[in-house]
């Protein structure tokens, strides 16, 4: 299955399609650099779909696939398939279009952060001060999308709201509701 898998990912590429699917983890970010940078050096599409349908993960590789994609030379299209929660709602921020099927569901919230148990405050200290800079960073990103106030994206990122694709629309987190990929 695996083999078929992988063959599967290959011919999709090949034909300028990116699928992430699962959590967002290192190596997916990893991989997605990969892919990038063969579509880029290949130079055979101008434009790039990347289908979503991810329930989220680290936000370090989140950020990470977000600064590729916005920085990328090649055009990338963020079709939301079933759900963009959490790190992959950022990553579809960084897309040069946004688009959703009308079926999926968009999330942001607040970052979570684990803690190892340690005697130390100043370990303890760290990881804080850490997790907040990059919340921090994801407030930055909901803020430019919704175009509002860094304290408003606060707000908003608290609520932990599921948002439908047409929600998604009106707030601004995607440029056009879909029902095909055209």
């Amino acid at each position: 299955m695996a083999a078929l898998e992988g063959e599967m990912l290959r011919d999709m590429l090949e034909k300028g399609v990116i699928y992430l699917s699962g959590e967002v983890t290192p190596r997916m970010a990893e991989q997605l650099g990969k892919a990038m940078m063969w579509l880029d050096a290949v130079k055979r599409f101008e434009t790039v779909n990347l289908i979503i349908d991810s329930q989220g993960g680290s936000v370090v590789a989140g950020l990470q696939m977000y600064e590729l994609i916005r920085n990328s030379s090649i055009s990338v299209r963020g079709v939301v398939y079933r759900r963009a929660f959490s790190t992959a709602a950022i990553v579809l921020q960084a897309c040069h279009k946004r688009v959703a099927f009308s079926s999926a569901e968009i999330l942001f919230h607040d970052t979570r952060a684990e803690v190892r148990v340690t005697d130390s405050e100043e370990e303890l200290a760290e990881v804080l001060k850490s997790a907040r800079k990059r919340q921090q960073m994801l407030y930055r990103i909901i803020a430019s999308k919704l175009g509002k106030p860094i304290e408003e994206a606060t707000r908003f990122s608290k609520l932990e709201m599921c948002m439908s694709a047409y929600e998604a629309l009106e707030r601004g987190f995607v440029d056009e509701v879909i029902d095909l990929i055209p």
